[in-house]
């Protein structure tokens, strides 16, 4: 292993051009993918040759180079230049032309223009390129991103998502038409509260929320499951509770980082997020939740609904909303981190704090449109566009349609506006 490591660091040198930088730490990582696989990877931080007596150990000073390799297949994913500024005699790009920018994508990720991305969009040096499959969007969504300096020099590299060239998808001809789906529309369009920061009140409106529709039988796959890349289960559970319990919750550092043996690198083990949760493990989170709730929010037996459970970074994750509230587009949610062999709560998160500071708002006046005539404003507004959609069930991309709409219609006034002003 160590030999790998020191031929993806000479590799990384030679590559990038980093005669002018020294290694200053690096490790390996692993991360899961949404279609099931385990990427190793080398993270190296590469810092100037003039930069040696550090004051802050944990602070990257500018012009270091943040990069991460694909362990087995020496692939770059990443290669970030703090600041901006690059001190590297390597890679020179010109963002005015294209086409050299997407031939030196293809050199080094090995995909193809046209068949795995597409070009987005491009501000000042910066360049980048969305994922397609069989030509059309997917979601989860990836992109890359390119950017240079003034004199060419390659500052940031970075591939977000998975865009593995053996992706299965069902070939089908797309057919969905807003028409065909009307009866879904009426079902997406949601009356919510949005606040208002200038007038600091509460504004009722009728917005779409987003969903993908299957082209093949027209069933919903949620937006905010698709963008849940671990093992996930639903749960939709009350959780209540007779007696509290008086003791002092005592929070316990999250772990993210890893440590991994030789072995586990070399023969590519996957990654726990990747586990299927058992019923076991439903079971348990659903006792270890409910005896959290009764310690620290002890008088809310019967106010907290258990919505899902997930993995992340080798935790089981609670997620969980309040049972009873206004239907406004920010709700209240607790977040638990499990142990995954103890089943005990370590830490948690709660968005009280930012739910506050829009309780002081005055309450949103009568609603006087209803949904039927908001629809009927926002029906040359409504989007649908087809995308490939990765379901776990199947293991592959479906063929779906995204309904989506980027503008609200105002429950008072009546008024069509974006939904950035509301």
């Amino acid at each position: 292993m160590k030999s790998r490591i020191n031929e993806l660091i000479q590799h990384t040198k030679e590559k990038l051009g980093l005669q002018d930088y020294y290694l200053y730490r690096s490790d390996v990582r692993r991360s899961a993918t949404i279609l099931g696989d385990t990427v190793y990877t080398l993270s190296m931080e590469w810092f100037p040759n003039h930069e040696q007596d550090l004051l802050d150990e944990d602070l990257n000073p500018t012009g270091t180079a943040v990069v991460e390799v694909d362990f087995h297949t020496g692939l770059f994913t990443t290669a970030i230049f703090v600041g901006g500024i690059s001190y590297a005699e390597g890679v020179k790009l010109s963002i005015e032309d294209s086409n050299a920018v997407v031939r030196w994508i293809e050199s080094e990720t090995g995909l193809q223009e046209g068949t795995h991305f597409v070009f987005h969009k491009r501000k000042d040096k910066r360049m980048s390129f969305r994922k397609i499959l069989n030509g059309v969007s997917v979601s989860p969504s990836g992109l890359i991103e390119v950017e240079v300096d003034e004199a060419g020099n390659l500052t940031f590299f970075s591939i977000n998502g998975d865009f593995s060239k053996k992706e299965t998808f069902n070939r089908e001809k797309y057919e969905l038409t807003l028409p065909q789906v009307k009866h879904i529309v009426a079902e997406q369009l949601k009356l919510a509260e949005f606040p208002n920061m200038k007038t600091e009140k509460m504004t009722p409106a009728y917005a779409i929320e987003e969903v993908y529709i299957r082209n093949r039988d027209l069933s919903l796959i949620p937006f905010q499951l698709v963008e849940d890349e671990r093992s996930h289960v639903d749960v939709h559970k009350v959780i209540e509770w007779s007696h509290a319990i008086d003791k002092a919750f005592q929070r316990k550092e999250i772990n993210a980082t890893e440590s991994l043996s030789q072995n586990q690198i070399e023969n590519q083990e996957p990654h726990p997020d990747l586990r299927k949760i058992t019923e076991k493990e439903i079971k348990n989170s659903v006792v270890a939740v409910q005896q959290f709730l009764a310690q620290v929010y002890s008088s809310d037996s019967g106010k907290w609904v258990l919505q899902s459970l997930s993995r992340s970074e080798g935790y089981l994750l609670a997620k969980l909303q309040a049972k009873h509230e206004a239907e406004r587009v920010f709700k209240r949610q607790l977040k638990l981190f499990i142990h995954s062999n103890t089943y005990e709560v370590l830490n948690y998160m709660d968005n009280k704090s930012f739910i506050d500071l829009y309780l002081a708002f005055r309450a949103a006046d009568k609603v006087i449109i209803t949904k039927q005539e908001a629809l009927k404003r926002l029906r040359d507004f409504m989007i649908l566009t087809p995308c490939y959609v990765y379901d776990r069930k199947q293991g592959r991309y479906v063929l779906c349609g995204k309904l989506d709409c980027h503008y609200a219609v105002n429950a008072i006034t009546g008024e069509v506006v974006s939904l950035d002003d509301l």
